[in-house]
């Protein structure tokens, strides 16, 4: 089957988004409120990309190749046509051409296909989910807050996009999550990763964590 290429705008930011996850944005720029304005009006979709080079407002910005669509979920209008949207992250693609950088990006993208659920990876998840429940206790526990109950609804591919959301790691660490297409590879190496966020965690608060014992 022949590769399908798609025209999609574009919009290039210092944030990595990652499917099945929300996003607010406030658009103030003209090109980004005309770029806003044609999707509400013809129901179609963006892309977000995380900027490799250059800057976010009033110039010229280089994406990294694989982006997330976003599809405007809510759209709030404030004066001098400015706008506060919250997007929602769909399916991946790769930008294969820009083809037109004014007013705002629109490039030639292909999506990526969806990674499948695979019944193997059941064990996987649930080392994963405990590690990751262990994690979260110990911030809720060392900033005195309850934490916002998190939902993956037992799915393995969102589960692994989950984590780099989560954990705080640099944006490139999170784009090279973005950018794995194997469920079960991002899992491994998100043990991994909890591993040492918790190690961390643990040395920086040591003090705090054995007084209250």
């Amino acid at each position: 089957m022949a590769e399908k290429i798609v025209n999609l705008p574009v919009f290039p930011l210092f944030t990595v988004l990652f499917p099945k996850a929300t996003l607010p944005l406030h658009i103030f720029e003209d090109r980004y409120k005309r770029m806003i304005n044609s999707c509400i009006e013809n129901q179609t979709n963006f892309g977000v990309v995380l900027i490799k080079s250059g800057v976010e407002v009033g110039g010229s910005a280089v994406p990294f190749s694989i982006g997330t669509e976003a599809k405007i979920t809510q759209v709030k209008r404030l004066e001098q046509g400015k706008m506060n949207l919250v997007v929602l992250g769909t399916k991946k693609f790769t930008v294969k051409e820009i083809v037109q950088t004014e007013p705002y990006l629109l490039a030639k993208v292909s999506y990526l296909p969806a990674e499948p659920f695979k019944q193997n990876l059941v064990t996987l998840m649930q080392q994963v989910e405990e590690l990751l429940d262990q994690y979260l206790n110990l911030v809720a526990f060392i900033s005195g807050q309850a934490l916002p109950k998190l939902n993956w609804n037992n799915n393995a591919v969102d589960l692994s996009y989950l984590i780099p959301q989560i954990l705080p790691i640099s944006l490139a660490q999170k784009q090279v999550y973005l950018g794995m297409d194997n469920t079960e590879e991002r899992l491994k190496k998100e043990i991994l990763l909890l591993k040492k966020e918790k190690k961390l965690l643990l040395e920086k608060n040591s003090k705090k964590i054995f007084s209250a014992n």
